[in-house]
């Protein structure tokens, strides 16, 4: 039962989330891309600088950004 609970949390999860490992940047329940090229990219108002900055995975609510990250920051 457990097993199915942490499931449906995790499918079920609304949350914004920043995953930071690898030289990757995994974002979960964005909004908005504002833009994106390769060396500065802007989610809602998250700013993720850099050089060869490229989406590998992109769906409505995740983006997996891959390359050199220098500075991650929120734009107010």
């Amino acid at each position: 039962m457990r097993l199915f609970n942490n499931i449906n949390n995790y499918i079920g999860e609304n949350n914004f989330k920043i995953i930071i490992s690898n030289n990757k940047i995994d974002i979960i329940n964005y909004k908005l891309i504002k833009d994106i090229n390769s060396n500065k990219i802007i989610i809602d108002n998250y700013v993720i600088e850099g050089k060869n900055l490229e989406p590998i995975k992109l769906f409505s609510n995740e983006i997996l950004i891959d390359g050199e990250i220098n500075k991650i920051y929120i734009n107010e």
